[in-house]
């Protein structure tokens, strides 16, 4: 996702996104959740989100879902809409030490 610059550094949206995500039913708390800045452009910041689900699930889609909507309420929340209409969700899975699957989310307009 990409938001505007001037917010970012003091703002309290990051723990906002990560707190709303560590209440998706789905998403493990250990390792928790994480909100990375990883990109800046001229009029937006990319934020990374970065989850976990139980490698018992055969699927991600559960938690994927809920990540979304959870992010879309906070942002909601904090009246900041995306800088772009578009969202581009990359998702690679690697087993982690403990089996889970990570998941990477991430808009980028560049």
């Amino acid at each position: 996702m990409c938001l505007p610059p001037s917010w970012f550094w003091s703002s309290p949206i990051p723990l906002a996104l990560t707190d709303s995500i560590a209440g998706v039913e789905d998403v493990l708390s250990d390792p928790a959740p994480a909100i990375q800045a990883s990109g800046f452009h001229n009029t937006a910041i990319t934020l990374t989100v970065s989850y976990w689900y139980p490698s018992s699930m055969s699927s991600g889609s559960s938690a994927t879902d809920g990540v979304i909507r959870a992010v879309k309420k906070a942002l909601a929340n904090a009246d900041i809409e995306p800088a772009f209409p578009t969202v581009e969700i990359d998702q690679r899975p690697s087993a982690t030490a403990s089996g889970d699957t990570p998941h990477i989310a991430s808009h980028d307009n560049s």
